[in-house]
């Protein structure tokens, strides 16, 4: 849909909205085939999941003591639409402020020195140092009191301004340096070799890296360990590329750890970190063999005695000090939706005490689907009572269905049922379809239809509009489906429901590239065929059809909801096609553009979001 009828479907509904309820329908004379008894809709609102902060963190740092942490935010829960904003805390996480002017930050000390390249940023009063910059060395690197240390030759400290020759030699050529408790691990692919320098007695301890098969660590993915990353800790170096990955013990012992296949890929490895003598390496799943080319999987995981296995202590995270680790992730039964700032120690895990809201840095549920006292999203569900969130029994929920009898959840992995409020839950088919929109027939069964709705730009006009693909199943079961009718490359915008008769109805624009000419098309045979239904005025359409939030009650009126920026409208109609009053529903934060509504057992829709809404009394 063009610009110009975009505005005039907002201007036609608030004309509506400021008439509070007005006949936006067909004649009296037009044909109505599927009208009941005409009725009323007076919707109420309830808040029955509030929305949550959203720490999932693309850099942190925590200073040993625990008392500053410095974080970059990412509001991306689907890969889309990116921000990032960087913020410290000098309290523990109490209390944030936004951090300007550095991005690049490796360490932060207990007295608030935070390093970033060769700069050190005091977080206390907001003043730089700058450190000497060698060609040919590793970035410098910094201990818990503020002090840093580079080569230019030799290695130097560089404290409250000034730099002091510490008198150790060291090749230029090293490759990296890692701090680690109180000692410097240097680390050369160049020479071959491995070296520690001990802070306290102002000594270097060398030896070459013992050999290892270096087609191994690179896997069948990459051509090259260009990529590898290096790590170092308390005597233990690991070296990680994109096959595979070595820990080399005090002793000189190597032992290797192979990637599952579907890991071996030459983008890998994101992280690696050593750490009480097992590593932790983070990794990319290999979309060419594992046919997902939709969604970036990554996956942290432990290397430790002969194993690899996977670990929810994801990266960024920071190293074990006095047994604390803290990272950005997801507590069972814990209070936030997504991510936090997790404290994890020997005891358990813990959410970081932050009691601060971040602009623009909540969750976003998608479609909410309500079982009982649980309401599940993505791969979460939240139990209203306790207001806790755990993993939902699917991975990837898509869809609902329920009446009286059962609830339906479409998802990625198949399509399961429960029947007691989903106590238990039952996989009724692996390879079923996703489905747009399900709706109980009057044949006693069930229809479901799928829609893919696109741009067509003809070529050198400048112009585009709406096409679509469409298909309507049937089932006696909501399990598994029957095709009854197909239709692609459609001019138009795609019918979003099917009602329980198993008519239809999409507009159609007929002269896209001038004046609007709008149209109705409206089938009855289940979308085998449609017909010209009726003329229409540009922006004054609001049939439920058209929308996927449709739904026919007991009461025999046909529903549905819109988002007319700024307002929630609940459309009610005595068809499908006519009898149609819009009232604004008042409610915050309501989602804007597609979204999809759940509609239990009792006729109540739920509407999620970053606020999460039932609606009652339709």
């Amino acid at each position: 849909m063009n610009r110009f009828i975009q505005s005039r479907i907002s201007l036609i509904a608030a004309l509506c909205i400021l008439l509070f309820l007005s006949a936006c329908g067909n004649d009296d004379d037009e044909p109505n085939p599927d009208k009941p008894d005409a009725g009323g809709a007076s919707a109420l609102v309830s808040t029955i999941m509030e929305p949550t902060e959203l720490f999932k963190a693309t850099k942190l740092v925590v200073s040993e003591n625990g008392q500053y942490i410095v974080l970059g935010l990412d509001t991306r829960i689907d890969g889309s639409n990116a921000n990032y904003k960087f913020y410290f805390s000098k309290d523990t996480g109490e209390s944030f402020s936004e951090l300007s002017g550095t991005s690049d930050f490796t360490a932060v000390s207990n007295n608030g020195i935070l390093l970033s390249g060769y700069k050190l940023k005091n977080l206390n009063d907001n003043s730089d140092q700058q450190i000497p910059q060698i060609s040919y060395s590793p970035e410098p690197v910094m201990d818990v009191n503020g002090v840093a240390y580079y080569v230019n030759g030799t290695i130097h400290k560089f404290e409250n301004g000034q730099s002091i020759n510490l008198g150790i030699a060291v090749n230029a050529l090293l490759g990296e340096m890692i701090y680690s408790n109180g000692k410097i691990g240097f680390l050369s692919l160049y020479y071959r070799t491995l070296a520690e320098y001990d802070i306290a007695t102002n000594t270097l301890t060398s030896r070459l890296w013992p050999a290892f098969d270096e087609r191994r660590l690179r896997g069948t993915s990459a051509n090259n360990n260009n990529k590898a990353k290096l790590s170092y800790n308390e005597g233990y170096f690991g070296y990680a590329s994109a096959g595979a990955a070595v820990v080399v013990a005090p002793n000189d012992q190597i032992t290797y750890y192979d990637y599952p296949s579907t890991y071996d890929y030459q983008d890998n490895p994101i992280a690696v970190m050593v750490e009480d003598g097992k590593m932790y390496v983070d990794l990319y799943e290999n979309p060419l063999r594992t046919g997902n080319y939709n969604t970036v999987v990554k996956t942290t995981f432990e290397a430790s005695g002969s194993t690899l296995t996977k670990t929810d202590i994801a990266f960024p995270r920071t190293a074990k000090v006095n047994g604390t680790v803290y990272y950005s992730g997801f507590i069972e039964g814990g209070k936030y939706r997504d991510y936090g700032i997790v404290k994890s120690t020997a005891s358990g895990k813990e959410y970081v005490n932050t009691k601060v809201n971040f602009d623009n840095k909540y969750s976003n549920t998608g479609f909410v689907m309500e079982v009982g006292d649980h309401l599940y999203f993505r791969n979460k569900k939240y139990d209203t009572s306790a207001k806790t969130y755990q993993s939902s029994e699917f991975k990837n929920l898509l869809y609902g269905y329920a009446d009286a009898q059962k609830t339906v959840a479409y998802t990625g992995e198949g399509t399961f049922s429960t029947t007691n409020n989903g106590s238990s839950w039952k996989l009724e088919n692996a390879n079923g379809i996703a489905p747009n929109f399900v709706i109980k027939n009057n044949k006693g069964g069930y229809y479901a239809l799928i829609y893919n709705e696109y741009y067509y730009v003809p070529s050198g006009t400048g112009f585009q509009y709406s096409k679509f693909d469409m298909a309507v199943y049937s089932s006696s079961d909501a399990y598994n489906w029957q095709l009854i009718s197909e239709h692609k490359n459609v001019d138009g915008m795609a019918p979003k429901a099917i009602s329980p008769e198993g008519h239809l109805v999409y507009l159609e624009n007929r002269n896209p590239m001038g004046n609007p000419d709008f149209v109705s098309n409206l089938s009855t045979d289940e979308g085998i065929s449609f017909k010209s239904f009726k003329n229409e005025v540009a922006g004054a359409v609001s049939y439920v059809g058209t929308y996927s939030s449709y739904h026919k009650m007991a009461s025999g009126r046909h529903v549905a909801f819109t988002y007319q920026n700024p307002n929630f409208i609940a459309i009610s109609c005595t068809g499908l096609t006519d009898g149609c009053s819009e009232q604004q529903v008042m409610a915050a934060e309501v989602p804007s553009g597609v979204f999809k509504v759940f509609y239990n057992s009792n006729d109540e829709a739920i509407i999620g979001g970053k606020t999460v809404f039932k609606i009652t009394g339709l």
